[in-house]
């Protein structure tokens, strides 16, 4: 499965569905699967004023920005879809202040989504779908780039990642429906998955 690695809170935004897009430098081909990891280091937040990090923790329901050393860090925190790679055209500032950015099929991205990236014109916006948090990160080296993630070794037969009730994450995709008891894996090894 191909990754990216993105800084905490990040991370954690699109993890948890706060953040629909990931802005890059750089655009990809690449659309399918994708796992998301957060980077082992923390970002370093000095360039923001504490009040401008305050709709981080507020989206991610932390009581404050000093909380961000909570988060995962060095781990797969969830899959998604890759579904699009879509370039930022312009961006709409009044007073210094982002109102909006346009990408180049025409879509306004406004709010926290504008906050939560960097949507500067000639960079771009990957689009995720069917984003699933894990409930228990995986430990992992990341790189720039993509890169591919091995998650053989972490089927549902040995460990069941459950993304939110009623979902089970497995390296073929999402299954919808209940937890499976350990033992009872082989049960769903012929539902169809959503990917």
């Amino acid at each position: 499965m191909k990754a990216i690695t993105t800084w905490q809170p990040w991370a954690s935004l699109l993890a948890r569905g706060a953040k629909k897009y990931e802005t890059r430098s750089w655009e990809t081909k690449y659309r399918g699967p994708i796992a998301i990891h957060a980077a082992q280091k923390p970002f370093n937040t000095d360039s923001y004023l504490d009040r401008e990090l305050y709709p981080f923790a507020d989206a991610l329901g932390l009581p404050d920005i000093y909380s961000f050393n909570k988060l995962p860090y060095g781990a797969v925190v969830a899959v998604a879809n890759l579904v699009n790679c879509l370039e930022i055209t312009y961006r709409v500032k009044t007073h210094g202040e982002m109102l909006s950015a346009a990408l180049v099929n025409g879509q306004i991205i406004e709010g926290n989504e504008l906050y939560f990236g960097d949507f500067t014109p000639g960079r771009f916006a990957w689009e995720f779908t069917n984003m699933a948090i894990l409930a228990k990160p995986i430990p992992t080296k990341g790189a720039q780039q993509l890169w591919n993630f091995d998650e053989a070794p972490f089927e549902i037969s040995i460990d069941p990642y459950i993304c939110g009730d009623t979902r089970i994450w497995t390296p073929k995709g999402i299954i919808s429906g209940r937890q499976i008891d350990p033992g009872k894996e082989d049960a769903v090894r012929g539902l169809e998955v959503a990917v």
